[in-house]
């Protein structure tokens, strides 16, 4: 926990990832939560994160997903961030890997508690090569600040892979579109290129130059 530690004194905001595609982690959850979610707790007490990106890849019902968030909002208080990465077309109300609705999870108690959400535009279920994906996502009820592009950012990472050139051409259409615009996020950083893995670093240089 020193690294998180380290990373905040740098001013960077520090968020733990629950889920993704590790199978079974809210069914786990949710069906021994008198078990598991006091883990998760502790763990979060102990390495003291700014918040976590809830990124649920199974089925999980409505309520348990609303317990879920409003139970850590409880814990944590408003300035811990709960964050989540359903794959963009969920938002829309279309292709989904939750098994919940996030339209109806965004108008419950619990939508107000999540900060934003990393849409995950890629794997065929949505795409940044255009601003059209992005642009329906918001036409379904949420503001653009809350809507964060997620891309993947090199080939190797998986599937739907656009080049950096188009996104950017996309990106500088939604920022004049949405001047609040939620920003990008790539999947993965390590490797993301124009840089790849011995430069990384290209990839934020160059997103942030096409959302000037």
């Amino acid at each position: 926990y020193t690294v998180v530690a380290t990373l905040q004194s740098y001013g960077v905001t520090v968020r733990i990832m629950l889920g993704g595609a590790a199978q079974g982690s809210y069914a786990d959850l949710f069906s021994q939560w008198s078990t598991f979610y006091p883990i998760l707790q502790q763990t979060l007490q102990l390495y003291n994160p700014n918040g976590i990106d809830l990124d649920i890849e199974e089925n999980v019902s409505l309520a348990n997903a609303e317990m879920l968030i409003n139970q850590l909002n409880t814990d944590f208080g408003s300035k811990f961030l709960i964050t989540m990465s359903p794959v963009a077309s969920a938002l829309w109300g279309g292709a989904n890997l939750s098994g919940f609705s996030y339209p109806q999870l965004y108008k419950s108690t619990a939508g107000p508690k999540i900060a934003w959400f990393n849409g995950q535009f890629y794997s065929g279920f949505a795409t940044l090569a255009s601003p059209s994906d992005y642009q329906r996502v918001v036409s379904a009820g949420y503001p653009a600040y809350k809507i964060v592009g997620g891309m993947i950012a090199n080939p190797s990472d998986g599937s739907g892979y656009v080049s950096i050139k188009t996104i950017s051409n996309t990106l500088k259409s939604l920022v004049t579109q949405y001047p609040h615009f939620g920003g990008v996020a790539a999947w993965e950083y390590f490797n993301a290129e124009p840089g790849g893995s011995s430069n990384p670093i290209q990839w934020a240089v160059d997103m942030g130059q096409s959302m000037k």
